[in-house]
């Protein structure tokens, strides 16, 4: 497979399993069944969980397929070096530019969110 289809579908599958416990959770919170009290620490145990399920997900991404990635233009750096008439890389560098803020955004933005709900459930459950 390759490195893109590779990331891509990880995100997709972290993403897709964020949202499906997100909901299962969500329907168990408010299905009335369970004591407030327990729902306001239900809601800050899976909003920590997904937080620590994205942040995983988000050193994984940037700190080995991120690397992958570099690694295969590396070698495909070295190769042109070899043989001049190929510009791989420049098309790369073209193509994707300053690609990497985007890996943070799309991290940053829902951990900064979800940290910020996981703390605020946090203190709402100590206060019940």
């Amino acid at each position: 497979m390759h490195f893109n289809g590779l990331i891509m579908q990880f995100r997709l599958q972290v993403l897709g399993g964020a949202g499906a416990i997100g909901a299962v959770a969500g329907y168990l919170i408010n299905s009335g069944t369970i004591d407030p009290k327990q729902q306001e620490r239900l809601r800050a145990v899976v909003a920590s969980g997904l937080w620590i399920l994205i942040l995983s997900a988000a050193l994984l991404d940037v700190f080995y397929y991120r690397q992958l990635l570099e690694g295969a233009v590396n070698a495909i750096i070295n190769l042109e070096r070899q043989y001049p008439e190929i510009q791989i890389s420049t098309e790369i560098q073209r193509t994707v530019g300053n690609g990497v803020g985007v890996i943070w955004a799309f991290y940053g933005l829902p951990l900064a969110m979800l940290g910020a709900f996981a703390g605020w459930s946090w203190l709402k459950s100590q206060r019940s």
